[in-house]
């Protein structure tokens, strides 16, 4: 769709396929400053834990070649997707690696050791095999394995991030769930009616939403392990939102004097949660806009409750000058 709105008569497209990429990004391994935080080591030893800079030496030629690919025609094509995978299958092992060491945030017992030898396939390893049993319905996004010439140099990190996190929280109401199949159990509760007896009788007739309903359940318990346990600081205050760990996701991930463009409820800039994130933007980056919208007749946001104030904020990752202020609209 991507590559439709933006094709140009007359000039080769792009080859996409290697930069578009899906993933859980609060999930994954985000920079490679977590990697050394896991295993305790120095980032100059990096190499020979994860095996990611002999690879990235193998590989810098092959994204080069890829980024000079014009999908002119079906041979540049099938060129290109051999290149890319190619990379992927050489990238294989650190991603492995990496889902080890995510796993091992929210699992202690997983044994991080294996992740050094960089001698063994670590597919075949039983610290993977439980890695992928503690990761089951997440699909996490390792950011120096999808972007490695993102994340190789000295100042490592994106230029530019501009996002809309999903702002859910990491909790699952049995209320909301249940009224969600059966749209009228909040005004049989209001007409004097019993919302449990209700939902209990719920439970006996549709075995099938009571599955759903454990499994949605264990899935949110593995958010909320992942969103505590994970690099975001101040996040066990409170629940621990998503929203709350992208602006640590966004702040990581730039290189210094990198800019982050991002669509916030109001509550970053009010909630215990956030107060670290929110000392941390003051103190180390200089804010470009600030506005606050109310959402009132949701012409904002169609879907979203009309009274929600909602923060547009546009920073730099650069110490602020006593010159700069901080514009709040």
């Amino acid at each position: 769709s991507i590559r439709v709105h933006a094709f140009v008569p007359a000039l080769p497209r792009t080859f996409l396929d290697y930069n578009l990429v899906t993933g859980d990004a609060l999930a994954g391994i985000g920079t490679l400053d977590e990697v050394t935080e896991i295993l305790n080591v120095e980032q100059s030893s990096l190499g020979m834990f994860t095996g990611g800079q002999s690879v990235m030496n193998e590989i810098r030629d092959d994204i080069d070649e890829l980024g000079r690919v014009a999908d002119a025609s079906a041979e540049q094509v099938q060129e290109a997707r051999e290149t890319r995978a190619k990379i992927e299958e050489k990238l294989e092992q650190v991603r492995a690696r990496f889902d080890i060491l995510a796993a091992s945030r929210i699992n202690e017992d997983i044994n991080t050791d294996p992740v050094s030898d960089t001698g063994i396939d670590i597919t075949e390893h039983e610290s993977y095999a439980v890695s992928q049993n503690v990761l089951e319905s997440t699909n996490p996004l390792h950011f120096p394995a999808a972007f490695p010439e993102v994340f190789d140099e000295d100042n490592s990190g994106f230029d530019v991030i501009i996002g809309n996190p999903p702002w859910e929280e990491s909790v699952l109401e049995e209320d909301e769930f249940w009224t969600r199949h059966q749209p009228g159990l909040q005004r049989e509760e209001s007409h004097g009616g019993n919302k449990d007896e209700i939902i209990s009788e719920l439970k006996e007739k549709r075995p099938d939403l009571l599955s759903q309903y454990e499994r949605e359940r264990e899935v949110q318990e593995k958010r909320r392990s992942i969103l505590r346990e994970g690099p975001y600081p101040g996040i066990g205050k409170g629940d621990p939102d998503t929203y709350k760990a992208f602006t640590w996701r966004f702040w990581d991930l730039i290189c210094n004097e990198g800019y982050v463009g991002a669509v916030l409820p109001s509550g970053v800039f009010l909630t215990a949660g956030s107060e670290t994130f929110r000392r941390r933007l003051l103190e180390q980056a200089i804010v470009t806009d600030l506005t606050f919208l109310t959402n009132q007749g949701q012409w904002v946001f169609e879907n979203v409750h009309p009274q929600l104030i909602i923060g547009l904020l546009c920073y730099q990752q650069s110490e602020p000058s006593l010159e700069d202020t901080l514009p709040l609209r």
